[in-house]
């Protein structure tokens, strides 16, 4: 079952990816659809202008239509300016525009003059007509009929294939459950066979968190009588020395039994907690071992009080 969760996961990849790469694609409109407000996101329709010069002329023509609007829209100021002076026609002095085109918009020009429609041109009437023209395969035989346009917004009611895409995520939903599904039987099946050895059935969680406290608590209780602070860190070294070897080692070996009682983000939120309490306890063993006398008591309190911590976590799962 875990293989086969994976594959549908691996196939609902693919096919939302595929399903996804077409989000801005629509069927080309049939002529006098209403296509106010929409833009091409990529060049459509293909010509030979050497095979075909007065339809090119007519592209040429449109293109500069657009780019003209396109020109006088941004020139436009966002906010009406107060009305000129009225000034007598023959005062009227025109200020010279510069309307000479640079040399990347000649290269574009050049380079896109085999399109009918360029990335950013308005989807209006005469563009619609013209991408059918061209898609006559009689009337321009060496071009490719245009199916589809790419537009420059999303809208997911032109999306095509929304439902492909909405199949693939429960393809996903799916697949990712018969995984976990999987993953808990397997668990549960290697503890029931006790194939998890001594960390199976045989030691409980909570009891190994209960051990690892007392011991600290014990530990701390058993500092106060005695006298000097080299007898001190040698009791903290051999006491956390055996609770680094045994309870910590046994309570991460119940990975398996915690995982399949409490799931992948329970034991995860768990062994956040009880890895503060681990390191608390290295960085206690570290500084006795160092003689930080100061630095290995406040790590011990501060490890029993994390332990503490997450048994209480624990217990309240």
């Amino acid at each position: 079952m875990k293989h086969l969760g994976n594959l549908i996961i691996t196939i609902s990849l693919i096919v939302g990816l595929l399903a996804a790469a077409t989000s801005y694609f629509v069927s080309l409109p049939a002529p006098g659809t209403d296509t106010a407000g929409l833009a091409l996101g990529g060049t459509a329709g293909s010509f030979d202008p050497r095979a075909h010069p007065e339809f090119g002329a007519t592209v040429a023509e449109l293109q500069s239509q657009i780019d003209a609007a396109q020109a006088e829209q941004a020139a436009a100021p966002l906010l009406d300016p107060p009305p000129p002076p009225v000034v007598p026609d023959e005062e009227l002095v025109l200020a010279p525009v510069d309307a000479q085109p640079t040399g990347e918009q000649l290269l574009a020009s050049r380079e896109s003059m085999n399109s009918v429609g360029r990335s950013g041109d308005p989807l209006t009437p005469a563009m619609l007509e013209m991408l059918h023209a061209v898609s006559d395969p009689e009337a321009f035989p060496a071009s490719r009929p245009v199916v589809a346009v790419r537009l420059d917004s999303f809208d997911i009611g032109r999306w095509r294939h929304s439902w492909v895409f909405a199949i693939s995520m429960v393809g996903l939903v799916a697949g990712a459950f018969l995984v976990r599904s999987a993953n808990k039987k397997a668990i549960a099946a290697q503890l029931a066979e006790g194939g998890d050895g001594e960390s199976g059935d045989r030691l409980d969680p909570m009891s190994i968190l209960t051990s690892a406290h007392a011991a600290v608590r014990e530990l701390r209780e058993g500092l106060s009588v005695i006298p000097d602070e080299r007898g001190k860190m040698a009791e903290v070294v051999a006491t956390l020395g055996r609770l680094q070897q045994e309870q910590m080692v046994d309570f991460v070996a119940c990975r398996p039994k915690l995982i399949a009682t409490f799931g992948l983000s329970g034991y995860a939120s768990l062994m956040d907690h009880f890895a503060r309490a681990e390191r608390m306890v290295n960085r206690a063993w570290s500084a006795s071992a160092d003689h930080a006398f100061d630095e290995a008591m406040d790590c011990v309190a501060q490890a029993e009080s994390l332990l503490a911590e997450t048994e209480q976590r624990l217990s309240i799962m």
